[in-house]
């Protein structure tokens, strides 16, 4: 299985709903709910790619929340500006905690053959520079990782169910339990030489 972190089809897809405000159906009125991750708002090492696709969804919904978005017609001359807040559409992010261990979608054996791979397709000048006993060492590190998180994805659910139901859906809802609640008011609030030498090393 090989899974693909790309923003920018979550952003293709909001932007090829955008048109519905002018269904009749649907008048001026709207919810956009993505889902991002508790990692869009604090760096780890050794998940580049995945914080780096999560930042971009929490910018874009942002700036779609508070801002100005421009949409192309297809004929891609005239601009139409869309005031999210104006036409009463309202944009909420999933910040979910770790629940690998009840999505199942992070294996010990995936993990493994990505790292053989990811061995295999270095360069000698890189491989002399991590060694081989560094390089495994992240990878039963990232191994330990798949293991931990919640099992019951329910609180991610109920969030997404609130931020689509509510009268006022909240801007962010944070499914996640006391520790990853605890690093992530530490990464955003307190200075970074804090949370680095509480959480990083």
């Amino acid at each position: 299985m090989r899974c693909v972190v790309s923003p920018l089809m979550m952003v293709r897809n909001v932007k090829s709903h955008l048109h519905l405000r002018h269904d009749v159906q649907f008048p001026a009125r709207g919810r956009v709910v993505t889902i991002s991750s508790g990692l869009a708002r604090m760096a780890v090492p050794m998940r580049s790619a995945y914080v780096l696709s999560k930042y971009a969804v929490e910018g874009f919904c942002d700036v779609l929340r508070c801002s100005n978005l421009q949409v192309f017609k297809s004929t891609g001359v005239q601009i139409h500006r869309y005031e999210m807040r104006s036409w009463g559409v309202k944009v909420s992010i999933i910040e979910p905690g770790n629940y690998i261990a009840g999505t199942n979608i992070f294996t010990e054996s995936l993990i493994q053959e990505h790292g053989r791979k990811m061995w295999e397709a270095m360069s000698e000048e890189v491989k002399a520079d991590y060694g081989k006993d560094h390089f495994q060492a992240r990878i039963d590190l990232m191994r330990q990782y798949s293991k931990a998180g919640n099992t019951d994805i329910s609180p991610v659910i109920n969030a997404f169910t609130e931020g689509l139901t509510q009268k006022y859906p909240q801007a962010r809802y944070c499914p996640m339990d006391l520790y990853f609640k605890t690093r992530l008011f530490v990464a955003t609030h307190l200075p970074e030489f804090v949370y680095e030498k509480l959480y990083i090393g």
